[in-house]
């Protein structure tokens, strides 16, 4: 809101980005309670005043015209996200990965995301006794932010072969913010990612296959996903 304000003070133009949008995101009630309401309110009236959208793909263009269709479609435009390859390459230190107990030897699958419902980590988990047995799950895994969150007992009740990585970020850990370490993404099988986000093209970076879930719809998930070519798209 702080920019639709600058813009009525001072009559500048306004430029909003946006990667998600409030409507199609009903969980959040949980989290906000009333706030939601207030949320949504201060979305719907910044995108409609904003004199250009950003919207960070195609598929999140179509969700904007599709939740806001009073909107002039000619006022949104689509600019990618983009991460710094100098930071996301592939490495071959593993030192990260034995600190946590990971086994460099053996494939793991690599989760990084809040400790959420929304980001379906407990799909993930449910999932890991269907996985070969010598697969290495990690939970690179912030905290929960919903009180009373099942997907808590992701974390805390997960199998033998699910490891949870949390700390501070340096050169070879993983944040609760979170963020993967170069090592500890590089030697991963591959990403299992909760949305369409930074995290895919960050393990594009590291050169990882992913596989990617809700809440991404189909359209999104095709453009950052090339079936069978970079990982594999779709919903759980």
């Amino acid at each position: 809101m702080a920019g639709l304000l600058a813009k009525k003070l001072y009559n500048i133009p306004f430029v909003l980005t946006t990667h998600s949008l409030e409507p199609l995101r009903a969980w959040k009630a949980e989290q906000l309670g009333s706030g939601y309401v207030m949320s949504s309110w201060m979305e719907r009236t910044a995108i409609l005043d904003a004199d250009a959208v950003i919207a960070v793909s195609q598929g999140t263009r179509a969700d904007i015209l599709r939740a806001y269709p009073e909107i002039n479609p000619n006022r949104i435009h689509v600019i990618y996200n983009g991460i710094d390859l100098q930071e996301y390459q592939k490495t071959t230190r593993n030192a990260a990965l034995v600190e946590y107990g990971v086994d460099p030897s053996r494939p793991y699958v690599l989760f990084v995301g809040r400790i959420t419902r929304q980001k379906g980590v407990t799909h993930l988990v449910d999932a890991i006794p269907h996985l070969p047995p010598q697969t290495q799950v990690v939970l690179c895994a912030g905290a929960p932010d919903t009180p009373g969150d099942r997907s808590r007992d992701a974390r805390e009740n997960r199998p033998p072969s699910a490891l949870s990585i949390r700390g501070s970020y340096g050169s070879r850990r993983c944040s609760p913010s979170p963020r993967p370490s170069s090592s500890t993404a590089t030697a991963a099988s591959s990403a299992a990612h909760p949305s369409m986000s930074l995290r895919h093209h960050q393990s594009r970076g590291h050169g990882l296959p992913a596989r990617l879930s809700s809440p991404a719809p189909p359209a999104v998930s095709s453009e950052v996903v090339v079936d069978g070519v970079t990982g594999l798209p779709g919903s759980v």
